[in-house]
């Protein structure tokens, strides 16, 4: 396919953004596969993986700009990340500077080794929705507190 569409955003082959989206589909296990590129179903941008990726596909100048095929880790981390975000309501999180343009590591309650992310601590900041399985993806966790979030499963 010369061009793909996500969420209105044209990927056409060979470009950086299209490159960054392959990764993320095949990081994903699939499931990013099976909604952005086969699926007909407008419902499925509300999808956390899809607006994660069209975050980082438009929003996020940290990635796309400054991408180095030698930094993959750095995508992986920010795609898990994202994908927290918008699994738990993230607009709503009382937690200030997460998901923003910067680095990862500097991010509220991220602590890294190495750039490799260790500890995601964010207890108490109105987390609602369900914990997606692409923490997974961050291989250096060892650490994950969200105690008093009321509303999450998973």
């Amino acid at each position: 396919c010369d061009t793909i569409s996500i969420m209105d955003e044209d990927l056409p082959a060979g470009k950086i953004k299209r490159l960054i989206l392959n990764e993320m589909v095949r990081i994903s296990g699939g499931a990013l596969d099976n909604i952005v590129l086969h699926s007909q179903n407008a419902s499925d941008e509300y999808q956390p993986q899809v607006r994660a990726a069209h975050w980082i596909l438009t929003k996020d100048y940290a990635t796309y700009e400054h991408f180095r095929f030698e930094d993959y880790y750095r995508l992986w981390q920010r795609y898990a990340l994202a994908v927290l975000y918008f699994s738990t309501s993230g607009t709503e999180w009382t937690s200030p500077n997460f998901a923003i343009k910067t680095h990862e590591c500097l991010w509220y309650g991220i602590t890294c080794h190495a750039d490799r992310i260790t500890t995601i601590n964010v207890t108490n900041s109105n987390l609602r929705g369900t914990i997606p399985k692409e923490i997974g993806i961050l291989s250096a966790l060892t650490k994950l507190d969200m105690s008093s979030n009321e509303y999450l499963a998973g």
